[in-house]
């Protein structure tokens, strides 16, 4: 009896080695992580950063008034639309652009580029000027104009941003420049600017 038990102890521990042996042989699959799936970022140009204070040399001044008394004042005046592009192509060796929809942040961005813009002023008493923006200062919020009768004077406008967008005819401004496009325009405002602000801004460049 003692015989036969030990025989089944044997062949029972037979089955468990040879149950080993099997498993150890069969390999487990490896299961290779799939990459994870790249995420998409939207990489947006953030504007670059305007100086707090910046103005423009003077001689900026006096070009945008030499280009004025070029095509007769009173008329740029009164006729402050794209129309005025025309005599500026033809009349003068600079190119132009007429941008409206503007604001504050639009004519800092334009003197953050390198151009003076020019705008038409409406005095309290109802006539209408021409002033060339030269530089800023933010804060205090001031405005550094200069009267294009007198381009060697520069006007330090007191009253504040607020003040002077209520004297500020049509939110409209031209720029001068050499070989003026509307994409380099577009350029100079979006550096400085958000896409969606600077593409809501209109621009019309030179009519031949």
């Amino acid at each position: 009896m003692a015989k036969k038990m030990k025989n089944l102890a044997y062949l029972a521990f037979s089955i468990i080695v040879i149950f080993i042996a099997i498993g150890c042989s069969i390999k487990t699959p490896q299961t290779t992580a799939s990459p994870s799936p790249k995420l998409t970022t939207i990489n947006e140009t953030m504007p670059s950063e305007l100086p707090i204070s910046l103005i423009l040399d003077i001689d900026k001044a006096r070009q945008a008034s030499n280009v004025y008394k070029i095509l007769d004042p009173q008329k740029v005046v009164i006729n402050f639309t794209p129309v005025i592009l025309k005599d500026i192509s033809q009349k003068t060796q600079f190119t132009g652009a007429f941008l409206s929809r503007c604001d504050i942040d639009t004519l800092r961005a334009l003197i953050g580029y390198g151009w003076a813009p020019s705008l038409i002023i409406q005095t309290p008493g109802g006539q209408k000027t021409i002033r060339i923006i030269l530089g800023y200062n933010d804060p205090p919020k001031r405005l550094a104009m200069i009267d294009f009768k007198d381009p060697n004077r520069l006007i330090q406008l007191d009253e504040g941003y607020d003040d002077f967008l209520k004297q500020w005819d049509n939110r409209t401004c031209v720029i001068f420049d050499r070989n003026i496009s509307e994409s380099a325009v577009k350029s100079a405002l979006e550096k400085y600017l958000p896409i969606e602000k600077a593409s809501a801004i209109g621009i019309i460049t030179r009519v031949k």
